[in-house]
């Protein structure tokens, strides 16, 4: 297929222009006075959404080129979403900037290979400088204004501040929609999504739930289709007091029936549910869960087969709960040194794991075994403001998790602008050389998210920026469109967030500003048949 190409200057100049159209997307929904973008949807309402990687995901233009820029500025919200879980918008103002401002040194001929490598040299140097800046929470207050600000909501920031004071940087938060007031369940124990094989096995016909006591528990990541000498084991542990509670693979028909019968003949509950999980997740969750209740896991790898069973091989767990799509267990039976052992072992992995899927399934794996889980309900009038502010609690989630594990700094964009100050101390060079380019450019970039957050509460920037100084903890609380001390108003950004939306942005921009060639497929060719089907459609291919 023939290529459309574009060469240097212009290439990099429609590569600049989409991420500058990116950024003026964002831009007005920074900070709480942010405002909000309205997304039109083909089938159903609009969505609303202040969240940066949301509103940069739906932004696509006519211009091949532009559009370029527009989705390597995307990459840099991804990135920092994936990592941080919030600074989005602030990645995608400082690429922004980065990018404009280099502009006017590559037209005085600076080699954009050079500029960009010592934009790396300084951007390392100011995140040494925001590094030793960083500071630990000093109580749930200053938790509670992290969450709140990356929120943008007070309620939800209290509510996130409560549930990780209560539960630890470790625990498992859900979020879901939710008509009415904003509001937390605590659930115990261990919890997966897995519900009945069948609905004849419910206890509680108005709930549709099976609720088991004292129960017996046989894991196993093989498919469960006669029973044998299986059926010997749980007569044993029914005849000593046990209920139940087969976890495999999958049942076939006649397995399932077979379960239904014997629960229906015993004088105690026996109930099934498919393992949880897929591909080696699952082994892994198997293994988790008789730890967990002091079993072994009979897995399919070893050669142990449910049908060889014995007694040693039950887990034990206090109470279990399972509904048509979920299993709670509580007051497992497993050693705690055991227990604490598998945590520990999970935290190394998480230690040396850099890919975000995997590092959410291991923090989940650690949750359920520390048995801290909450349900945040997020309420909204409908479905669209539902939808809106889930985007808000999960933004305070990430950010509040993260200055707990990692620490904070001033908010506000301060932590950049002081950087820029410091830097900006060192002697200036006699003559403009590529080092000096790169660190004015860098000067005025770090000072963009203040200017934004300026210009979305009603101020001047540079009247803003006129009373900050390095002496002092001023800044600007965007709230109250006030200029305040932000240690003592605990306006504070997590370090990670504020670290990340600064590294992915100097990367995007040495991207953009390195590009010679910009390449892309022409435009789709046109329908030969388009137009009226005077007769059928020929006229169109030169048929009269």
């Amino acid at each position: 297929m023939p290529k459309l190409l574009r060469f240097e200057e212009e290439a990099r100049q429609s590569l600049a222009q989409g991420v500058h159209i990116l950024s003026l997307a964002v831009r007005g929904t920074l900070g709480p006075k942010g405002k909000l973008a309205v997304m039109d949807r083909l089938i159903g309402k609009p969505a609303v959404s202040n969240d940066g990687i949301s509103i940069a995901n739906e932004i696509e233009v006519l211009d091949r080129f532009q559009n370029m820029g527009i989705q390597l500025a995307r990459e840099a919200a991804f990135q920092t979403n994936e990592v941080a879980g919030d600074g989005t918008t602030t990645s995608m103002i400082l690429a922004d900037a980065l990018i404009q401002h280099a502009q006017p040194a590559l037209d005085e001929g600076i080699n954009s290979v050079d500029l960009t490598r010592q934009l790396e040299l300084w951007g390392k140097t100011v995140q040494d400088i925001i590094l030793s800046q960083c500071f630990a929470l000093d109580g749930q207050n200053a938790l509670e204004a992290v969450a709140r600000i990356a929120a943008g909501d007070e309620t939800l920031g209290q509510l996130v501040a409560e549930i990780l004071t209560r539960l630890g940087v470790e625990s498992h938060i859900e979020l879901e929609p939710h008509f009415g007031p904003d509001t937390i369940q605590y659930h115990g124990g261990m919890q997966f999504d897995r519900g009945y094989i069948s609905h004849h096995l419910v206890t509680n016909p108005k709930s549709m739930t099976i609720e088991m006591t004292d129960v017996a528990l046989l894991f196993t990541d093989q498919k469960l289709s006669h029973f044998g000498t299986l059926d010997a084991l749980i007569e044993q542990a029914v005849e000593q007091g046990h209920d139940v509670l087969l976890i495999a693979e999958d049942y076939d028909e006649k397995a399932t029936a077979h379960i239904v019968a014997l629960n229906e003949s015993s004088l105690r509950h026996i109930a099934a549910i498919r393992a949880p999980e897929f591909g080696p997740w699952r082994k892994m969750a198997l293994e988790d869960l008789a730890i967990f209740t002091g079993g072994r896991f009979l897995a399919r790898d070893l050669s142990l087969s449910p049908d060889e069973a014995e007694w040693t091989d039950l887990g034990f767990a206090g109470h279990v709960v399972v509904t048509q799509d979920r299993i709670t267990m509580t007051d497992g039976h497993g050693s705690p040194d055991i227990i604490q052992g598998r945590q520990n072992a999970i935290r190394e992995q998480l230690a040396y794991t850099q890919q975000p899927f995997e590092r959410d399934k291991l923090e989940e794996r650690l949750t359920r075994l520390a048995g801290n889980t909450a349900v945040l309900l997020v309420g909204g009038l409908n479905t669209v403001e539902q939808k809106e502010r889930l985007q808000r609690a999960e933004d305070a989630i990430n950010a509040a998790k993260h200055a707990l594990q990692d620490g904070v700094v001033l908010g506000g964009g301060i932590s950049y602008v002081h950087a820029a100050m410091k830097i900006k101390d060192l002697a200036l060079a006699s003559r403009p050389d590529t080092k000096e380019w790169a660190r004015q450019i860098l000067c005025r970039a770090l000072e963009e998210p203040l200017r934004t957050l300026a210009e979305n509460s009603g101020l001047s920037p540079e009247t803003v920026l006129a009373h900050i100084d390095l002496g002092s903890y001023l800044g600007l609380n965007a709230l109250n469109a006030q200029l305040e001390d932000l240690r003592e108003a605990r306006i504070l950004d997590s370090v990670t967030s504020v670290i990340q939306a600064l590294v992915n942005a100097l990367s995007i921009a040495k991207m953009v500003l390195t590009t010679s060639v910009l390449i892309s497929d022409t435009l789709d060719a046109p329908d030969p048949t388009q137009g009226p089907a005077r007769g059928g459609g020929g006229e169109a291919l030169g048929m009269h």
